[in-house]
């Protein structure tokens, strides 16, 4: 295919294209990438070079994304591509996060329209974006979501929230569902650990429930990082206040992984103290993940 151009930029008079797309707004010289190293400066001119290049895909349980209360019971068409806007030392799929096309200049291209026809084909009433940060191919999540809603099929968005409000309103008008990874509760963490700001991804977590579409959010509880109970008990105050004490809350256990070999498994009674505090605090529904008790 044709380079496919991006959306949420604008031309610099000095030639360089600053991205609107994420709260960073790289500003990128010619032939140049920005962070997240699937958006590049093309003689002014800013493309998307992840559009419809898949590089993962799989049938998921929904309940994997994780969605404990939507769609139950059913499978999902989950994709990714390379590139993701945030730098978590802690990443599960740094593969993905952190590849490039570069390396993999051959990666297949798949038309959204055939998105949707490999989800009916496998049995899938939905596709989630997944695997690394769907915001950054945001061009492709916006078209293939359009046409999976065409061909009957509902779509799904699991996401770290760093996106600016301007793109937000296009990436997320054609989801019905979402997962949003919320790292931890403290400017100074999103900084010191992932180079991102909490601020931009709460703003994003409350529009999104503004729209009215389902919304469940997720934390990594990380051993030394952000298992601060009080801190924790912060951010499901916000949640009870912000949002609803309705919204399914997911506490994840942590497992070493990428530049955080060094830290321990997060302690199952660690997920427990969490769990309670949320149910203390009235939140109805507290699901704990990746537990591995003896």
């Amino acid at each position: 295919m044709e380079p496919k151009e991006a959306s949420f930029y604008r031309k610099l008079h000095t030639g360089e294209c600053e991205c609107a797309l994420c709260p960073r707004r790289c500003r990128v010289r010619d032939g140049e990438y920005g962070f997240c190293r699937v958006r590049r400066n093309v003689g002014g001119t800013f493309f998307s070079t992840s559009y419809g290049r898949i590089v993962a895909a799989n049938v998921d349980p929904i309940e994997k994304k994780p969605l404990a209360d939507w769609m139950a019971g059913t499978n999902t068409f989950s994709v990714g591509t390379f590139g993701c806007n945030l730098d978590c030392r802690w990443c599960q799929n740094d593969t993905l996060s952190r590849g490039d096309y570069r390396e993999f200049p051959d990666a297949p291209y798949y038309p959204p329209e055939q998105l949707a026809k490999a989800a009916i084909h496998r049995g899938c009433p939905s596709i989630s974006y997944t695997y690394n940060e769907p915001a950054v191919f945001a061009e492709f999540v916006i078209d293939a979501a359009a046409a999976a809603h065409r061909a009957g099929l509902k779509n799904v968005l699991v996401t770290n929230g760093y996106v600016t409000l301007e793109a937000a309103a296009e990436l997320y008008r054609d989801i019905d569902a979402a997962n949003f990874d919320v790292k931890g509760f403290s400017a100074d963490f999103y900084r010191r650990n992932i180079s991102g700001e909490l601020a931009a991804v709460l703003d994003s977590v409350k529009y999104f429930f503004s729209l009215g579409k389902h919304l469940e959010l997720t934390m990594l509880i990380i051993p030394t990082l952000n298992d601060d109970l009080e801190t924790i008990k912060h951010f499901i105050d916000w949640v009870k206040t912000e949002l609803s004490p309705e919204i399914v809350l997911h506490f994840s256990a942590f497992h070493p992984a990428h530049r955080c070999m060094e830290l321990p498994p997060t302690p199952a009674k660690t997920l427990f103290a969490i769990r309670d505090l949320a149910a203390d605090a009235g939140i109805k529904q507290i699901k704990l993940g990746n537990l591995r008790i003896s």
